[in-house]
């Protein structure tokens, strides 16, 4: 009489099936036994989903990328971006930011179509942002009364570097409302000291009406540059009547002057011969090397100024010689 089989043992053959089961697939996968399968990111995966979608959804997955250092997908995805046109690679510059486009570029496994992508990027956005049509539109945004088109403006005139200071300069020496032309003094005041050179130049060799302007704006930057400026205005042979008029007001306004105070010719030719003396001082002990500053410079229209690269050297002799110019516009010359 056999025994009876417990039933748990009915169960074995099945419990090997499951037992056995990891393994198998792990071989259909194409893994080792005993490893476990890599597990795929459903980021990653949507990132390139992203990019295969071209335009502006690849130059954000791209950006994504870089910031994961998932670079070498980046490489794959930034080489396709070189053959975009002009405004799709300023748009994907933008996109992708300067900063994650210095990241992928500093990698040395970056293809060499992942780097003409860089270059391409960089030179187009560069070149938008200088686009002085780009420009104008954002200086008459700036008279927005909407906050958001003030700061779309601001943000454009930033970017453009020495483009956005001399089209605020040209901007202010033709004139513009009290509010505008404070908001557009804001952004100069951002852009550094090329601002007061740009507009000093304005201040010299601007047309009468541009000359006054410039010289009133350089007030908020520097007061005594535009001191210098307003006393040379305010006894310019050259200027109507009015117009002397106007820059003495705005020369005791920004000098501080009483009513009382008298400021005549003469004082005129003190203070900028002075002034003349000190700065071919200047330009006598500044060394003849390499040391390069950005020189300002009035175009034949005489209502826009741009820079242009030279030696220091250079600058502190035209420093001097625009001050002999103040000083030759007044008629009167000192003697010698």
């Amino acid at each position: 009489m056999s025994l009876p089989i417990p039933r748990f043992l009915a169960f074995l053959p099945l419990l090997f099936v499951f037992a056995a089961a990891p393994c198998i697939r792990a071989q259909d996968a194409g893994v080792a036994e005993g490893e476990l399968p890599a597990r795929v990111d459903p980021l990653l995966v949507q990132l390139e989903s992203n990019a295969a979608r071209g335009g502006i959804y690849r130059a954000r997955a791209v950006a994504s990328l870089i910031r994961l250092g998932e670079y070498e997908k980046a490489n794959r995805w930034l080489g396709e971006i070189a053959n975009e046109d002009a405004d799709m690679l300023a748009d994907s510059a933008g996109e992708i930011g300067n900063q994650l486009l210095l990241r992928i570029a500093l990698q040395e496994g970056l293809s060499a179509a992942s780097r003409q992508a860089v270059e391409r990027m960089s030179a187009a956005l560069t070149e938008r942002d200088r686009s002085q049509t780009r420009l104008e539109a954002a200086v008459k945004q700036l008279a927005s009364p909407k906050s958001d088109d003030q700061l779309n403006a601001s943000r454009t005139l930033l970017q453009a570097g020495e483009a956005g200071i001399g089209t605020l300069a040209s901007a202010l020496a033709k004139g513009l409302d009290d509010k505008t032309a404070r908001r557009a003094l804001a952004i100069l005041k951002r852009l550094g000291s090329d601002s007061v050179e740009a507009l000093d130049q304005l201040c010299l060799y601007a047309d009468p009406e541009g000359r006054l302007n410039a010289s009133v704006s350089l007030a908020s930057l520097s007061s005594e540059r535009s001191i210098e400026n307003l006393v040379s205005l305010a006894f310019d042979s050259s200027l109507s009547e009015p117009q002397r008029a106007e820059a003495e007001s705005a020369l005791r306004v920004v000098a501080e002057m009483k009513e009382t105070d008298r400021f005549e010719a003469l004082d005129a030719i003190a203070l900028l011969t002075h002034r003349l003396k000190t700065l071919r001082r200047h330009a006598a002990r500044t060394p003849n090397d390499e040391l390069w500053t950005n020189i300002w410079t009035v175009d034949e229209s005489r209502s826009k100024v741009t820079a242009s690269r030279s030696y220091e050297f250079y600058q502190r002799y035209r420093d001097a010689y625009d001050m002999a110019q103040r000083l030759f516009r007044l008629g009167i010359l000192p003697p010698t």
